[in-house]
């Protein structure tokens, strides 16, 4: 009982310990209070002696269990405290059912459960209230369903208090306005968590529509007056802050620590200014640093965490989290959510989910470095980071992001993205890796069999620079295998190769760019890469060229349907300058024109090699609409149905051919080389040795005007009963070019002209043809200082016809 000699309450004033009659206390037994018991003096209250049950001490309605004055130093030990019923409107009457601390208490092996403390504005922990200036250690002890206005495990109004192996669970707090802190709430003072102490299933409700509840395992003022050193928060739940609500501002160290299963669910009029933070909310300013975030559930945003101002993570893990909103703008970031700044150094995302930002969403920029994204989704875009702003990503890893667009990173200012990763990235629209919106510096980075729809792997809106930069087995459904781009951009040292884009209209199967821009690219290869329609490496928009600038860079292996290598729009214009383009080739049966390169517009090629490139139709290396010019450049080993290496059309005066070579080229029917469609100029170039079964060994030409001059022609064939085994014009005039061992198997082995042909030095020797063993001439031909030597005809005309 709780009245007379040898009862608990008369102990407590007489005695420094206190223990339980064995006999007694053989089987459960509760002591009934009359009335609270308050601790004045050192004392130690211990259940635990003489292996009896465990006592509980009972409060009735109306009143407190305990209350441990200032001055006081005490210790309970293997109790069981409930029953505490509080309804006033100060600390003192309305505060810590179970427990009121203002002295210095230890509760071990215990449970404090089934308290109340009712009133909207002072019931304040329900199971303890530490007053200002208390100390308090749980150790082993479980602090369970009590029921508060704020902190229903444990309130801390201040002083310091220790959990140690300690239980926070099942605890309650509901109130009209702002429930906070279902498990415990921290106003003051500091708070440490350690030796692997538990805050798990305990709720924050907020009854009516007035104000959202916030931290359903923990609500911190300020942040400094919590230490997690050691422990789990789960399973918790609020409006806010599932597991933790952060009201202040600073720096939190979760070092050993696990928020796992926590929730932020909506509030009755599911406002999109709830739901968010399901593992932590932090209403300031927070460094985030270590611990893990596991499973939290946010209902709108942050899964993990929402921070409503600048933050920090460092070495955290956020895993299997999942944001649920849908409000446009709002909404996203499956393990965190940030409406301000976000830096985020050595940090993993791992399996988080949202309908934006499936790990992160920051609304005003973010830095990332040295971080892994893994397998995070999104329902609608960005698998991974959804930056709004300004971005700088370093030395991270996005891998096996999906989202409906922007597989993995999104970032919608500018950006500079370096020495990262992103691979195995896919979005069913488009960007497979990543879209940005603003100018982009990507460098050193790696993109590693993405896919999209469009852009395989990198989408950029406002242009940019890549350097040092590999794209490798990216595909995209249509177009952009690799990347895609819309303003201007710079590509340095970097490597594209196996890049495919599929469908029946893909387009550049390593880069598409889909506006009129400027294109520059630099001591780079292009390798492997497939597009089914245009441009097997690079393509420009058919409907409106870009100005393109290709420098020290190799392509090799292209394919596509047309343009095998790069596909220029019309009005653009290309410079090419020592480049190699070796063996690609087009795949369309029917009118697959230009093995490497189409520009349907200007052309400038210099100090360049064109080898071994195939076209199913015309051109087998290079074709061009316009004013073309070619220097120093070596055409070797190309077929083409049609024209073998070069085919200009609408060719200008100030087309120009120069110091070139054309080797061992081949055409299925005319010009085994070159074929022109306008006035040209060639000078200084050498063509050895190329075939066509049509009209025209090395050279072809159904237009007036071609001007030829101290060029060589030698071994050149016309093949099948066709004419001119070096050249058939309409009309030409040729300066001390030399015509060597040219064959024709109709007319002119060497030089046929349908019109007017002038010939001013030059030598013509061992040609051979039926008719025209050197030159054909059917219009009015002037001839000077040119030698004719061992030239053969089987019909007429040993050396002119």
């Amino acid at each position: 009982n709780d009245d007379g000699p040898g009862s608990l309450r008369a102990n407590l004033a007489a005695c420094p310990e206190v223990v339980f009659d064995a006999g007694f206390f053989a089987t459960p037994r509760t002591i009934q209070l009359l009335s609270p018991l308050t601790i004045t003096t050192d004392v130690t209250v211990d259940g635990a002696r003489y292996n009896v049950y465990t006592p509980t001490v009972q409060a009735g309605s109306g009143f407190r269990v305990f209350t441990v004055d200032p001055g006081a130093d005490a210790t309970l030990n293997r109790l069981t405290i409930t029953g505490g019923r509080l309804s006033g409107a100060t600390a003192a009457t309305g505060a810590g059912a179970g427990i009121y601390n203002a002295g210095n208490l230890t509760v071990t092996n215990s449970v404090v459960s089934g308290n109340v403390a009712s009133h909207d504005t002072a019931g304040l922990g329900a199971g303890i209230y530490n007053a200002n200036g208390a100390m308090l250690n749980l150790a082993s002890t479980t602090l369970a369903s009590n029921t508060a206005a704020a902190g229903g495990g444990l309130y801390v109004s201040g002083g310091a208090v220790t959990l140690d192996r300690a239980v926070i669970a099942t605890n309650l707090v509901t109130y009209t306005i702002a429930a906070r802190g279902g498990g415990i709430y921290v106003a003051a003072g500091v708070l440490t968590v350690t030796n692997g102490s538990v805050i798990t299933n305990n709720l924050a409700f907020t009854a009516t529509s007035a104000g959202a509840s916030q931290g359903g395992g923990l609500y911190v003022v300020p942040v400094d007056a919590l230490r997690l050193i050691s422990g789990t928060i789960a399973d918790n739940t609020a409006n806010q802050g599932g597991g933790l609500y952060m009201a202040g501002a600073g720096s939190l160290d979760l070092a050993d620590v696990t928020l796992a299963g926590n929730r932020a669910s909506l509030d009755i009029n599911a406002l999109a200014a709830n739901g968010n933070g399901g593992g932590i909310y932090a209403a300031d300013a927070l460094t985030l640093i270590n611990g893990v975030l596991r499973d939290n559930l946010a209902h709108n945003s942050g899964g993990g965490l929402y921070a409503n101002n600048a933050l920090t993570v460092t070495d955290t893990r956020f895993l299997s989290n999942t944001s649920q909103g849908t409000v446009a703008g709002t909404q996203g970031g499956g393990g965190l959510f940030t409406v301000m700044t976000g830096t985020v150094t050595g940090a993993l995302f791992q399996g988080n989910t949202a309908n934006v930002g499936g790990a992160l969403r920051t609304l005003l920029g973010a830095t990332l470095t040295a971080s892994d994204f893994l397998s995070n989704t999104a329902a609608g875009d960005t698998g991974a980071a959804h930056i709004g702003g300004a971005a700088v990503v370093t030395g991270t890893n996005f891998i096996g992001n999906r989202a409906s667009a922007y597989g993995a990173l999104q970032v919608s200012g500018v950006a500079s993205v370096s020495n990262s990763l992103f691979q195995h990235n896919a979005a069913e629209g488009e960007a497979g890796a990543a879209r940005i919106f603003g100018t982009a510096q990507i460098t050193a980075v790696q993109f590693i069999s993405n896919t999209a729809i469009y852009a395989g792997a990198l989408q950029l809106d406002g242009g940019g620079a890549l350097t040092a930069t590999q794209f490798l087995s990216n595909t995209a459904g249509a177009d952009g295998g690799a990347m895609y781009t819309r303003g201007p951009l710079e590509i340095a040292a970097s490597h594209f190769e196996s890049n495919q884009a599929t469908g029946s209209q893909g387009q550049g199967g390593a880069l598409y760019v889909g506006a009129t821009t400027f294109v520059t690219v630099t001591a780079s290869t292009f390798l492997t890469n497939a597009a089914t329609e245009f441009g097997g490496a690079m393509a420009d928009s058919d409907s409106a060229g870009s100005a393109w600038r290709i420098d020290g860079s190799r392509f090799q292996g292209n394919t596509a349907g047309y343009a095998g290598a790069i596909a220029v729009g019309p009005g653009g214009s290309a410079v090419i300058s020592g480049s190699a383009f070796v063996g690609n080739q087009t795949t369309n049966a029917n009118n697959g024109n230009a093995g490497a390169v189409f520009v349907k517009g200007s052309a400038a090629v210099s100090a360049s090699l064109f080898d071994g490139n195939v076209a199913l139709g015309q051109a087998g290396a290079l074709f061009t609409r316009g004013s073309t010019q070619i220097t120093d450049t070596t055409f070797s080993t190309n077929r083409a149905a049609t024209s073998g290496a070069l085919y200009v059309q609408y060719a200008s005066s100030d087309t120009a051919i120069v110091s070139s070579l054309f080797l061992t080229n081949t055409s299925g029917s005319s010009a085994g080389a070159v074929y022109l469609e306008g006035p040209s100029y060639i000078t200084a170039t050498h063509f050895i040795s190329n075939t066509a079964n049509g009209n025209g060994g090395a050279l072809n030409s159904d237009a007036a005007g071609v001007q030829i001059e101290a060029s060589r022609f030698q071994s050149n064939y016309a093949a099948q009963g066709y004419s001119g085994g070096a050249v058939r014009v309409i009309s030409a005039e040729s300066t001390d070019t030399d015509f060597l061992s040219n064959t024709a198997t109709w007319g002119a082995g060497a030089l046929s002209a349908t019109d007017v042909m002038t010939v001013t030095g030059g030598r013509f020797a061992f040609n051979s043809a039926p008719n025209g063993g050197a030159i054909s001439a059917q219009g009015s031909s002037t001839f000077t200082n040119v030698e004719f030597v061992s030239n053969t005809a089987l019909v007429s005309g040993g050396a002119i016809q």
